[in-house]
C-alpha cells in the first residue's frame, strides 16, 4: 500500500511537470506578462500538485520506517495493524496535504493586489515567505522522522537479542531482510529530501553549493529509476517485456561475438 502511494507521487510529480512544460512553452510564444499570485494558483493548478506531492514523497518513506520500526520491535503491536491502519495513516498524510495546499492558496489571497510575478509562475511559492518557510519546516520534519524510524529499526536489528522460540526468531529474521533492502528507498530520500532541506536553512559558499545541486540531481534521477523499478516489480507483463528484452539483447551480443 505504502509503495503505491509512493508510486503514486512520482506519477503526479512527473504530471505536473508535463503540464508546467507545455504552460511555459504556450507562455513563451507571446510576449511575457505578469500575474499576481492568486492568479498563478488559479491558472497554474499543477503548483497545487507540486506541493503535495512535496508532502507525499517524504512522509510516505516516512510511514514505511515507521512500520519497518513497529514490525522489528513490536511484533504483537504489528500484528494488530491490517489495512484499515495503512489507509488511516495515508489518510492522515492526505489531511496534511490538504492543509498545507489550503494554506499556499490562503497565502496567496493575503498578498496585495500590487504584487505582481512572470506568468511562468515559477517563483510562486517564493513569494509567500511564510508559508514557503513553513512549508520545508513540514518537509524536514517528515525526512527526518523517516531517516528516525530507520535507524531505530537497524539498531532493533542490530541490538536484539537472542530467543529461543524459533517462530520468533524467523519472523525477526524475515522483516530483517525486508528493512534492509528498503535501504536504498531510505538513502535516497535522505539524498532528495533531507539533505537539500538541510542545507537550504544554511548560508553555503557557492562551490560547496554547486556540489549540493550535481548530488541532489543525481539523487533525483536515482528516485525516479527507483520509481520505474516499483512499477515493474508490481506489472508481472512489463517485468516480463524487460526481461524478454533483455535476453534478446545478450544473445545478440553473444551471436556477434562469437561471429567475431
Amino acid at each position: 500500500m505504502h509503495i503505491l502511494a509512493y508510486a503514486m507521487s512520482n506519477i503526479l510529480t512527473g504530471f505536473a511537470f508535463i503540464c508546467s512544460a507545455i504552460r511555459r512553452f504556450v507562455i513563451s510564444t507571446a510576449p511575457l506578462y505578469e500575474l499576481h499570485p492568486l492568479q498563478c494558483m488559479s491558472q497554474a493548478f499543477y503548483v497545487s500538485i507540486y506541493q503535495g506531492c512535496d508532502i507525499l514523497g517524504v512522509a510516505i518513506p516516512a510511514l514505511i520506517s515507521f512500520d519497518r520500526f513497529v514490525a522489528v520491535t513490536s511484533h504483537r503491536i504489528y500484528s494488530r495493524m491490517n489495512l484499515k491502519t495503512a489507509w488511516g495513516l495515508i489518510g492522515l498524510v492526505g489531511v496534511i496535504i490538504a492543509i498545507d495546499v489550503v494554506g499556499c492558496w490562503v497565502s496567496a489571497a493575503l498578498i496585495p493586489e500590487d504584487v505582481l510575478i512572470l506568468a511562468t509562475c515559477v517563483d510562486v511559492t517564493y513569494v509567500m515567505e511564510t508559508f514557503s518557510y513553513a512549508h520545508r519546516i513540514l518537509l524536514t520534519i517528515l525526512s527526518y522522522a523517516s531517516l528516525g524510524f530507520y535507524v531505530g529499526a537497524l539498531l532493533a536489528i542490530l541490538c536484539r537479542p537472542s530467543t529461543g522460540n524459533s517462530v520468533r526468531a524467523a519472523q525477526l529474521k524475515r522483516e530483517a531482510v525486508i528493512t534492509k533492502r528498503l535501504s536504498y528507498l531510505i538513502i535516497l530520500t535522505f539524498f532528495v529530501q533531507t539533505m537539500p532541506l538541510t542545507i537550504d536553512f544554511i548560508e553555503l559558499s557557492d562551490d560547496v553549493a554547486n556540489v549540493v545541486v550535481i548530488v541532489t540531481f543525481l539523487a533525483d534521477y536515482l528516485n525516479m529509476a527507483t520509481f520505474v523499478l516499483i512499477f515493474s516489480a508490481i506489472n508481472p507483463e512489463l517485468r516480463k517485456g524487460f526481461l524478454q528484452l533483455c535476453c534478446k539483447k545478450s544473445a545478440a551480443v553473444a551471436s556477434e561475438t562469437t561471429r567475431r
